[in-house]
């Protein structure tokens, strides 16, 4: 039953995601939603994936963002098919 319940709650989530229409929306929503680390820690690995797909070396990545080598590599994974293409979809966009 839980697991049902949480299931309809991301559902609503995403669905609220796209509602939004440009950049200061989903800022106000990420502020309202998020804690200050969460957004900062969300911050990180998106710069971090950036920063792969540049190639960037670890170490580079790791002095600019104060990412761990775990985040690098937990990132770098996704990037590489472990996730759904969220990074992928994004980067190609941007």
């Amino acid at each position: 039953m839980k697991n049902d319940r949480t299931d309809d709650q991301l559902k609503q989530l995403y669905t609220a995601f796209t509602l939004l229409q440009n950049e200061d929306e989903v800022k106000n929503f990420l502020f309202d939603l998020c804690t200050k680390a969460e957004l900062a820690a969300m911050a990180q690995r998106f710069r971090v994936a950036q920063m792969l797909v540049e190639n960037c070396a670890y170490n580079e990545i790791e002095e600019e963002t104060s990412a761990s080598s775990a985040t690098i590599s937990r990132v770098s994974a996704f990037l590489k098919g472990r996730g759904e293409g969220g990074y992928k979809t994004v980067l190609e966009r941007m």
